[in-house]
């Protein structure tokens, strides 16, 4: 992320989630970000930060991408050894690695 805005690089076609949507669904949290909280709506995921909803539109794979004040966001799912989504991270900050929420639910 340049600048506020992140770039993730042109779209990889024909890659889908490797979960169902349903299992995305869940809330997430980092001890000073708060918490995200996912979940599925129709054919897509919504999430909602500090009373903020946004859309998540699937990119490729386990990456989706949401746009706050004009700028576009990705998040990335993380899968843990067991298959489950353990975890999600967005590059909030443009110096830094991405903030890394824990699944609580």
């Amino acid at each position: 992320m340049i600048g506020g805005r992140a770039f993730f690089g042109p779209k990889v076609e024909g890659k889908s989630p490797s979960h169902e949507l349903n299992e995305y669904a869940g809330t997430y949290s980092h001890p000073g970000y708060g918490d995200v909280v996912v979940s599925e709506d129709g054919e897509t995921l919504r999430a909602i930060y500090h009373g903020n909803e946004f859309l998540l539109k699937h990119l490729h794979y386990d990456i989706f991408t949401f746009e706050f004040m004009e700028m576009p966001f990705t998040v990335s799912f993380r899968t843990g050894v067991k298959g489950e989504i353990e975890s999600l991270e967005i590059p909030f900050e443009g110096l830094t690695p991405p903030i890394r929420f824990e699944r609580k639910t």
